[in-house]
């Protein structure tokens, strides 16, 4: 994501590629570092399942969708556990909601 369309405040979803998954977030702060005299952008988010702040790079970061039909609420195959889309991680090799209760998604990857 573009840093200059980054604000304080604005809800994204940020993708952590080492583990495959998405995850609702708050931007708290956005600005650049300079390192080896070149400026690098980054952006602290405040995770939403565990309110912990992270550094991260702007290409982390998507909006989320203004389409409502976006959010999905539906039941963990595995333990029929309540899920929520917006609330928890999803797969990003199948796309589906992972269980906080069990740590499944529906592709049957177990996630630690």
């Amino acid at each position: 994501m573009d840093i200059r369309y980054i604000k304080e405040g604005l809800t994204v979803y940020y993708y952590d590629m080492g583990k495959e998954t998405r995850t609702l977030a708050i931007v708290i702060e956005k600005g650049y570092h300079l390192e080896h005299g070149h400026t690098h952008p980054y952006v602290v988010i405040e995770d939403h399942e565990d309110r912990i702040h992270r550094i991260v790079a702007p290409e982390s970061l998507r909006l989320i969708p203004k389409n409502m039909n976006s959010n999905r609420v539906t039941n963990c195959y595995s333990c029929q556990a309540i899920l929520n889309n917006l609330l928890m991680q999803e797969c990003i090799k199948c796309g589906r909601i992972i269980c906080r209760k069990c740590r499944k998604c529906h592709c049957g990857t177990r996630w630690e």
